[in-house]
């Protein structure tokens, strides 16, 4: 390193640290579903949709019985725009499950409360509705067991369900 680029050190990593200051507030305001300063309100707004679906499917992939909870996604962007990602995906899905917790529950959203709780290894068990059957849903190690029951009437847990 010559003498002019150790002088100049001080001043670039100052300028690195305000940049990075800088994108990391941009992005905040965009998970949050808000235009940052000086940006375009519709190409922000659009931004912010897109980042948005990007957490979402991330979320998915992290946990993909979340697929199973009716009008999931408009639930999750609803959970999105309050909390501002910190962490992974799964970090993500712990606490839209804790956001869902807060609210009043369905029980729809507590069936897959419950199930979420055994895919995530706090239960050992539960009863749920899987796709019109009744099913005794069992965790063992990294593995959950669905075994069907019989038909059930009223709402159900899974693709094309009401809530």
């Amino acid at each position: 390193m010559t003498a002019l680029a150790r002088e100049a050190a001080p001043e670039v990593d100052a300028a690195r640290e305000q940049l990075a200051a800088r994108q990391s507030a941009v992005v905040a305001e965009l998970l949050a579903g808000r235009a940052p300063a000086g940006f375009d309100p519709d190409a922000a707004r659009l931004t912010a949709r897109i980042l948005l679906r990007k957490r979402a499917s991330a979320a998915s992939y992290a946990c993909p019985e979340v697929e199973l909870l009716p009008r999931w996604r408009e639930m999750f962007a609803e959970y999105a725009w309050q909390c501002v990602e910190y962490g992974c995906a799964h970090d993500d899905v712990a606490g839209f499950r804790r956001w869902l917790q807060g609210r009043p529950v369905t029980p729809v959203v507590g069936a897959w409360l419950r199930l979420a709780a055994v895919y995530a290894g706090e239960r050992r068990g539960c009863l749920a509705i899987r796709a019109g059957c009744w099913s005794l849903n069992i965790g063992v190690g990294d593995t959950v067991w669905h075994l069907k029951l019989t038909r059930a009437r009223g709402p159900r847990l899974g693709r094309g369900a009401q809530s």
